[in-house]
């Protein structure tokens, strides 16, 4: 199935950033949220997809760039 059925539409938006190499910095700038957001946002999203760390966070939405 699809891995981001369960994000919400601004998670997909951050997953969809943060495969694009952008940082959270960037993030935060971006999507108007401040960085503590956009960090507990990332945060959320690793514990609704199974990841142990931000690095394979990154990896997974390297690899879904363009399905989000």
């Amino acid at each position: 199935g699809d891995p981001l059925a369960g994000l919400s539409e601004r998670e997909r938006v951050l997953v969809d950033l943060l495969g694009s190499a952008r940082t959270l910095g960037e993030i935060s700038g971006e999507m108007g949220v401040s960085y503590r957001t956009a960090a507990a946002m990332a945060a959320r999203v690793r514990g609704k997809l199974g990841l142990r760390t931000n690095t394979a966070l990154v990896k997974f939405a390297v690899e879904q760039r363009g399905e989000v």
